[in-house]
């Protein structure tokens, strides 16, 4: 009897720890008019450069037990992220001779976030969506990774590809 119990608390300890775990999802939706390829790389020792190529007005994402990413990697959290306008055709063998270009984070509030967003959109954007991220840039905020997160990728009147995203909002898993 004390055996099966003992194998019972076990069992229970290992479900516990393990349901925990959560897989983060990285949700990328591309704005713009351009074709966007985006590089991932997971904080950890040797991690792999990930990518996901997102046409115009589409989404991507990454997320653990999707292509190219174990299903081990619950729990892990993004380093960095890295981006090409209109990049060639990459090969998983190939992209890490890529001329990546590191893909900083701009966190609005849902305010700026929204204002940013109809800036981008906006026929003649005048150089005011790039002051809007560039005063948005100024507030020194150390945002967590460790949730699940949306993305915009927004381009501004100088083509600069921009990647936004609300301070704090998280996407449903």
């Amino acid at each position: 009897m004390k055996n099966h119990i003992s194998k019972a608390l076990i069992i229970l300890s290992i479900l516990g720890t393990t349901s925990r775990a959560h897989a983060w999802i990285y949700e990328l939706a591309n704005h713009t008019n351009h074709t966007i390829a985006v590089g991932m790389r997971y904080k950890g020792k040797n991690e792999p450069l990930e990518f996901r190529v997102i046409e115009p007005h589409t989404m991507g994402s990454f997320k653990p037990g999707d292509p190219g990413i174990s299903a081990w990697k619950k729990a892990f959290v993004v380093d960095m992220f890295y981006y090409l306008k209109n990049p060639p055709t990459i090969t998983e063998t190939a992209k890490s001779s890529v001329p990546w270009e590191n893909a900083f984070i701009t966190w609005l509030s849902p305010e700026m976030h929204e204002e940013a967003m109809a800036l981008s959109e906006a026929p003649a954007r005048n150089g005011k969506l790039a002051t809007l991220l560039e005063s948005a840039n100024k507030i020194t905020i150390e945002p967590t990774m460790a949730q699940n997160r949306h993305i915009d990728i927004i381009e501004d009147s100088d083509g600069k590809i921009n990647f936004i995203s609300v301070l704090s909002k998280e996407i449903n898993a």
